[in-house]
């Protein structure tokens, strides 16, 4: 059941409706809200990207079959009984063609699940009559992008289920295991393996001073908040171009989907030069944005797209030429698809670079780890008979 809320003689009224497709609507709206759960509160991208994904592919293969943008969605919204998300979003847009309002402001709501890409995609589709194009392209882009999302973090599930079970053992060590031990130890004195004093330092602190830590760590991350805050175009570029291993496969990633945007946005009609500026509301990382934004300064200060783009130490060489053969052949759209097949290779190269090297990483870090537990635990009882006698 949803609310819907609208102006009558000047009162604000609420109107509660079972099915707000198929029945009557007051006038003057002033908003509707549908019922909450607790998984639409936790906007974490990769629990609902799928969601967004399966959306739109759904959209994609109705628009296919030749039916109008609004006979699909009212389609989808009857058929839609799984995803109460997904049937917000959908009489959103339905209400906003029904009442001729800008999707871009009538989803605005919906852009934490969304994203931005869907939204300016819906938005210039339906502005410039080319929906069907956008949604089919849309889909492209954004089952690609999860796909490369997809494939980080099944590298990351082992060393995630690694730190788990590591945290739960250490937990298991300190409160139940070396208590049984601590009679043992007394007897050594000063005379404890370097190994077992180490533990037994950590395990005070972690019982006397737990409260200190946890204020220390939390001062240490406000303050931290505040210099990223501060600094974020800083952050943001070490993060993009400085950390070995990580800032390489973060680049070609953001890369990827910058040329992949720029691609689709160039097959829909747009000029480079507006499929860059569309594509630029959809970067997230602040030194990227002012990279692209310099770029579009020289783009109208007259300079031509290779030589702009050349100016920043972030494109490879490669990517350079393959522009300069496109403003020769005058085919901008074929060479941003290989730009894009180009950033992709590489992404996945990356991937595969990263999983193979986190695992053994991780896996010598825990063993290191466990060595010295057994020695901290074991060495006091194997030199337990010289120390009596």
């Amino acid at each position: 059941m949803s609310v819907v809320y609208y102006q009558d003689k000047g009162e604000i009224k609420t109107k509660h409706i079972d099915n707000i497709l198929l029945e009557k609507l007051p006038e003057n709206i002033i908003k509707i809200e549908s019922p909450k759960h607790i998984k639409d509160y936790l906007h974490i991208p990769f629990l609902h990207t799928n969601s967004v994904v399966e959306l739109f592919k759904e959209l994609d293969l109705i628009l296919a079959t030749k039916i109008s943008f609004d006979e699909a969605i009212k389609l989808m919204i009857e058929s839609n009984t799984h995803n109460t998300k997904n049937t917000e979003i959908l009489i959103c847009i339905y209400r906003a063609l029904e009442n001729v309002q800008p999707l871009n402001q009538s989803l605005k709501s919906h852009m934490n699940y969304l994203g931005k890409l869907p939204i300016i995609f819906l938005h210039n589709g339906v502005e410039n009559g080319n929906i069907e194009q956008n949604v089919h392209s849309l889909y492209t882009v954004i089952s690609k992008i999860q796909k490369a999302k997809n494939d980080f973090l099944s590298a990351l599930i082992y060393p995630v289920i690694l730190s788990i079970t590591l945290f739960f053992s250490i937990f298991f060590i300190m409160d139940f295991v070396l208590p049984k031990f601590e009679s043992i130890f007394m007897q050594y004195g000063d005379n404890l393996p370097l190994a077992t004093k180490s533990l037994l330092y950590i395990k005070e602190i972690l019982y006397n001073d737990f409260a200190y830590i946890i204020l220390v760590m939390l001062c240490i991350s406000i303050y931290a908040l505040y210099l990223y805050k501060k600094y974020k175009i800083n952050f943001h570029k070490i993060f993009l171009l400085k950390i070995p291993i990580i800032s390489n496969l973060y680049k070609q990633f953001v890369l990827y989907k910058l040329f992949l945007s720029l691609e689709t946005f160039v097959k829909a009609g747009y000029t480079f030069q507006e499929a860059l500026e569309s594509t630029k509301l959809l970067i997230v990382n602040e030194y990227l944005l002012k990279v692209i934004n310099n770029i579009l300064n020289k783009i109208q200060n007259g300079k031509d797209i290779a030589s702009a783009f050349q100016s920043s130490e972030i494109f490879d060489s490669l990517s350079i030429r393959l522009l300069y053969i496109a403003l020769k052949s005058n085919d901008i759209s074929t060479q941003l698809g290989s730009i894009m097949q180009l950033h992709e290779k590489k992404l996945d190269m990356n991937i595969k670079i990263f999983s193979s090297l986190i695992g053994p990483i991780y896996i010598a870090f825990i063993s290191m780890f466990i060595l010295w537990l057994v020695f901290a635990l074991m060495l006091p009882i194997w030199n337990l008979n010289s120390v009596l006698n």
